[in-house]
């Protein structure tokens, strides 16, 4: 798979969008309802929304850069990678301080097959954000992808640090750690994100391969209960090499 669902996928929140006041008071419901539905779960939706809004205005103030991030991440969530990228230059142009597009735009990138260029993204949105857990964790999981998973290491730290207990970000450093060869440390991290997260399917089916890996014959368990939970997640992690033979150099 392109990314990993440890990734977290930095959407803004939800903002206000202020419609010039020569609309009518019709139109301003529309563009508020239009702004909430830009933000919407549904990458759909909020693409539908996201363009509506962007096709009212001049693309120029501080509201755009949130509507094209959005829409930008809806692009992705679809599969429509070059537009996301095209949509987060935007956000990024008109603020060039807006962490959210980098790290976004970032994993646009690793999707692309472009770490490096992916890496530069994570590095810009800590500089504008240095409180950016998110992106410290995305930095960790490609840093690990292009085996460099000591260097990565203090990145999942760092991003621990910054939202602690975040249970993907523990699957991420759970991650690391197996690519390291260190099952146990590994099935910590794992622990630590399934306690937060019991129906983790992620964790749950790489602690099972962890614990194969040690010879515990109980990971069978984990990866029977996270099949139950997501039918793909056998194949999904095989791509990226968490299966029961080892595929990582160390």
């Amino acid at each position: 798979m392109g990314t990993r669902a440890t990734f977290i996928p930095t959407v803004a929140a939800i903002f206000t969008l202020f419609v010039a006041a020569t609309g009518t008071s019709a139109h301003s419901q529309t563009m508020a309802e239009y702004a909430a539905l830009c933000a919407n779960p549904n990458p759909e939706t909020r693409l539908k929304a996201c363009t509506e809004l962007l096709s009212d205005s001049s693309g120029a103030d501080v509201s755009a850069t949130n509507v094209y991030n959005n829409r930008g991440q809806a692009y992705s969530e679809l599969g429509q990678t070059s537009f996301a990228i095209r949509d987060f230059d935007r956000a990024i142009e008109a603020w060039p301080s807006n962490a959210h597009a980098y790290s976004n735009r970032g994993l646009a990138y690793n999707d692309l097959g472009q770490p490096q260029r992916a890496i530069e993204d994570f590095d810009n949105a800590i500089k504008a954000d240095p409180k950016s857990a998110s992106a410290y964790n995305n930095r960790c999981y490609v840093l690990s992808e292009i085996d460099r998973p000591k260097d990565a290491i203090s990145d999942c730290e760092q991003a621990l640090k910054l939202a602690p207990g975040d249970a993907k970000m523990l699957d991420t450093l759970g991650y690391v750690r197996f690519r390291l060869g260190e099952y146990s440390q590994a099935i910590d991290a794992y622990d630590a994100a399934l306690k937060v997260s019991p129906g983790l399917a992620v964790s749950l089916y790489a602690r099972g391969i962890a614990k194969e890996r040690l010879g515990d014959a109980q990971g069978n368990n984990d990866m029977r209960a996270a099949i139950e939970i997501d039918k793909t997640i056998a194949k999904r992690l095989e791509k990226v090499g968490v299966t029961s033979e080892p595929a990582f150099p160390r």
